[in-house]
């Protein structure tokens, strides 16, 4: 991210409402998730899933960057850096297909929700994975991420399955499409997908159409 790295979304939930296994099981879930992303041993002589997850868990609770409130993020954005950033978003499906099964996804009728969702960067705004902005309260530029979510009324949160980030003069229609292919096994079926007005264009629905 543009200062450091942050967690867009609340991983604890209500912690006072979940089974003490359960509240165990989510931190380890964790734990696997970030060791398989970033090619990280656990129980080995250093840092892995285990150490960085805390860190990210009281990053997401204060909504800030694992900087502002750990020791450990020059770790972390090193193993980012050692890996394809497709490591991350493959076992990240990974996750929500063994979870999903768990709570009967996969049985279910689904409608899914694209959005775009950004993150502020402050500094000199160069290459093409940042867009530019207004420069309002130091904001320079933008990163801007792609995300597919679940808002079936049966499920009473927001879930989000898939979220990539976008580069300047990305083909809308083309990653739309994508996030649909690697969504869809997730799922029993899709009986509705939601766009909002910054997708409207002639490309997407003829794409979608085919």
């Amino acid at each position: 991210m543009s200062k450091g790295v942050s967690c867009p979304y609340g991983l604890l939930g209500d912690s006072m409402t979940i089974a003490p296994a359960r509240a165990f099981r989510t931190p380890k879930t964790l734990d696997t998730f970030i060791d398989r992303s970033l090619n990280l041993k656990p129980k080995g002589k250093f840092l892995s899933g285990f150490h960085h997850a805390r860190e990210l868990l009281k990053a997401s609770v204060a909504n800030t960057y694992v900087e502002t409130d750990g020791n450990r993020a020059d770790s972390l954005h090193l193993a980012i850096k050692n890996v394809p950033i497709s490591n991350i978003y493959w076992e990240y499906l990974k996750t929500v297909e063994i979870l999903g099964t768990r709570f009967g996804l996969n049985e279910k009728d689904v409608v899914l929700a694209f959005d775009y969702t950004d993150e502020d960067f402050y500094g000199d705004p160069q290459g093409f994975w940042i867009h530019g902005w207004t420069g309002e309260k130091a904001v320079t530029g933008k990163w801007k991420f792609l995300t597919c979510a679940i808002v079936s009324s049966d499920i009473p949160l927001k879930i989000p399955l898939i979220s990539v980030p976008v580069r300047m003069g990305y083909n809308m229609a083309h990653t739309v499409a994508w996030c649909l292919s690697v969504v869809e096994p997730l799922v029993k079926s899709i009986s509705l997908v939601l766009f909002d007005r910054g997708f409207y264009s002639n490309e997407l629905m003829l794409t979608l159409s085919k």
